[in-house]
């Protein structure tokens, strides 16, 4: 069984830039970087394919247990993290957008 952590780090870089998009937003009053926000949705991705590695490692190790049990819960999961990331990633747009519109 191969459990890889990578997807892990990778959505911790996730959301961590997403937090800092958001301090510098809505603290800072900065302008909104778009590099950064864009490199967020990119390492969800990343994380994404690191899963999907996982669960295919497991089908050449004959794990079909392991990957039954992680593919009941895999829609709900990748779901609530996609909206997360581009959920707050689209409300720091509008409201970097909105402040620049005042000004």
């Amino acid at each position: 069984m191969d459990w890889n952590i990578g997807w892990v780090f990778w959505i911790g870089c996730s959301y961590f830039l997403t937090i800092v998009n958001c301090f510098f937003v809505l603290v800072k009053k900065a302008k909104y970087n778009y590099i950064i926000g864009v490199s967020g949705i990119a390492f969800f991705s990343v994380a994404l394919l690191e899963e999907l590695r996982m669960f295919s490692q497991w089908i050449e190790d004959g794990e079909v247990g392991m990957l039954t049990h992680a593919l009941q819960n895999l829609p709900i999961q990748f779901t609530i993290r996609f909206l997360i990331v581009v959920g707050i990633t689209t409300l720091l747009i509008i409201i970097d957008l909105h402040r620049t519109k005042k000004s």
